[in-house]
């Protein structure tokens, strides 16, 4: 190659490498997904409650059965996962001290194209509702990895009311920092987990696309939203209702940690829609939720780090119908917001 034809490619060399710059600042920004595999799921919902149970379901889509060139007794399609569970017993979910929130912790090994199902009752004896993760560690140490292969899903199952439904996490890949595992993955910047810098962002809204009007014993409506701000903080949450002639109702909620909630303890017009009646013969409405701003047990507004800017939010949906069963589901998002987890 003579210096000229050096010189030709130097500036396409330059747009590749700051190209490379903007894509790797996107992946940080990155929103979570429902329907692709990453490295790090999380349950907004499980309960252990009697007459409930929880299965929880992770896959690993990844097939690649050569060994690992730094230990070969393991696979390269090996991974070993972390699940943490936040929760709480169902009498102190009230408690206004926040200290009977637990933490609770497991590891299960995956070989290359394996799936494992886990009861939460079992998984977890000492909670019985709350929410979890799940994430990639490397098989041999407990470094977090770039392993973008992990699917998963979640079976409440309601014996009292002789119905089930299910729902999937919310998927969040991993940026990977340049540092290679044993088995070849990049590893995850931690300490904990840290959504935006190390893994996909938080959402910055959820929306709820429907909802039929709640009629008393005949359709309900609840949902069960988790925050990463823990039990000493109270979130507050500005939840906007529609109807189907484009009309707003607004109003506030407030929660600890986590909390399921009723759409008619929200407000009344969950049960009295007044839609168009021309348009359907069921009355129906949909929801955005935004995380307002968290506050201390004092009442004292966060000024400081990732909880200044408001709640990180997930949300599941359940609308029991009857004759039908039950009807469950993730919300759907936009926008981005740092957070945080302890592990």
């Amino acid at each position: 190659m003579n210096r000229n034809e050096k010189k030709k490619r130097a500036p396409a060399v330059a747009v590749a490498a700051i190209a490379g710059v903007l894509l790797a600042g996107a992946a940080a920004e990155a929103q979570p997904a429902h329907d692709e595999p990453a490295s790090l799921l999380v349950y907004p919902h499980f309960d252990s409650r009697p007459s409930h149970e929880t299965v929880i379901f992770v896959t690993n889509t990844n097939e690649d059965r050569r060994p690992c060139g730094g230990n070969d007794r393991f696979m390269r399609g090996d991974v070993r996962l972390h699940f943490v569970y936040y929760g709480v017993r169902e009498a102190d979910l009230g408690d206004p001290s926040g200290a009977r929130w637990l933490e609770f912790d497991r590891y299960e090994m995956l070989s290359p194209g394996d799936t494992i199902a886990v009861l939460a009752r079992s998984h977890d004896p000492d909670a019985e509702v709350g929410f979890l993760t799940v994430k990639a560690l490397s098989p041999d140490t407990d470094e977090a990895i770039d392993f973008d292969h992990l699917v998963g899903s979640a079976l409440v199952v309601e014996a009292e009311k002789d119905a089930l439904w299910s729902y999937e996490p919310f998927a969040f890949q991993a940026r990977g920092n340049g540092a290679i595992s044993t088995c070849g993955h990049e590893l995850v910047d931690g300490p904990g987990t840290r959504f935006g810098p190390s893994y996909s962002a938080f959402p910055a809204a959820l929306f709820l696309d429907s909802f039929a009007q709640v009629r008393n014993g005949v359709v309900g409506g609840e949902l069960t939203l988790m925050s990463t701000s823990g039990p000493d903080y109270l979130n507050e949450v500005d939840v906007l209702f529609w109807n189907n002639r484009e009309e707003r109702f607004s109003r506030q909620l407030s929660f600890r940690c986590w909390t399921t909630v009723r759409l008619e303890d929200i407000s009344s017009i969950a049960t009295r829609l007044g839609g168009d009646p021309d348009e359907s013969p069921v009355q129906t409405g949909w929801l955005r939720l935004a995380g307002r701003r968290v506050l201390d047990l004092a009442a004292h507004p966060v000024t400081d780090g990732d909880l200044a800017n408001g709640p990180a939010l997930l949300a599941v949906f359940r609308q029991p119908v009857r004759a039908f069963g039950i009807i469950g589901r993730p919300l759907q998002f936009s926008g981005t917001k740092d957070a945080s987890l302890p592990n």
